[in-house]
């Protein structure tokens, strides 16, 4: 856990591991290894996998680990399902695309290939934002089912519409992001 957003007192109270809350940082080590779903209720949340990335879940957001495993050996198997709220990805020195990092919501599923990008998630869209490199996106039911989001631009998947809206990076999400930009600096 990375407390230089908020202090581990504040941040603690604010995750619930499968429906419980967290004691510790201790408990949060031991809890995160087991868990099935991360919940964020008031304070944003980063989590550092060694140097590899960091996930910043903002708050409101609720997270299904049920297809993680920490013994990765490809990007099946460290797959994160945001079911609402927003995930940020800083990815680090250490990471390996091959073992890469998969984001589902509801309706895309992101592939990490080197970048800092995050998601947006409401109950008929994902909007996908990308500051650095570039996002693999395929969406789900509807053409076309996969694309790219480069830097600086942001596309919204909504399930309402035919093909997602695309256009610059959008400033009210900009902020988040430019917060893990220099992260692995």
């Amino acid at each position: 856990l990375d407390t230089d957003l908020v202090d581990a007192a504040t941040l603690l109270a604010s995750i619930r591991i499968d429906g419980e809350t967290v004691g510790s940082m201790d408990d949060f080590r031991s809890q995160i290894a087991t868990a099935e779903r991360i919940q964020t209720i008031s304070s944003d949340l980063r989590i550092q996998h060694d140097d590899e990335f960091v996930l910043e879940l903002g708050a409101g957001t609720t997270v299904r680990l049920d297809r993680w495993s920490s013994q990765a050996t490809d990007s099946e198997s460290r797959v994160l399902f945001a079911e609402m709220g927003s995930v940020r990805v800083a990815t680090g020195p250490g990471f390996d695309s091959e073992a890469g990092l998969v984001v589902e919501t509801p309706h895309v599923r992101t592939k990490v290939v080197g970048t800092i990008f995050g998601l947006d998630i409401g109950e008929n869209y994902t909007c996908i934002c990308c500051v650095e490199g570039a996002v693999e996106a395929q969406m789900f039911g509807q053409e076309p089912d996969e694309f790219g989001v480069p830097a600086g631009m942001t596309w919204v998947a909504d399930m309402t519409k035919p093909s997602p809206w695309r256009g610059p990076l959008t400033v009210d999400h900009r902020g988040p992001l430019d917060r893990l930009v220099g992260y692995w600096a």
